[in-house]
């Protein structure tokens, strides 16, 4: 009778240490989601800045293109004016 008790207190310890193990895992998972849930909006917000980004580079290179012909047009007048 005491050998079963004996084995009925080991599995009990086993439970409890398991359960101990457990809500540790779970602590664990809970942060992990945590930041992952994190790291995706700071993912979001990083691609929305670079889609703003290009927009700003696709306007930049178009006053650009603008500046560029507005000087060679300019260029083009100061030759004829000499000639």
């Amino acid at each position: 009778m005491t050998a079963v008790v004996n084995k009925a207190e080991a599995k009990r310890t086993e439970a409890l240490s398991l359960k101990g193990q457990t809500a540790n895992l779970e602590a664990t998972l809970k942060q992990a989601e945590a930041e992952k849930a994190a790291a995706h909006k700071v993912a979001e917000q990083t691609d929305l800045e670079l889609k703003f980004a290009q927009l700003a580079l696709a306007e930049a290179k178009g006053k650009l293109q603008g500046l560029l012909a507005e000087l060679e047009a300019e260029n083009m007048l100061k030759v004829f004016e000499k000639n």
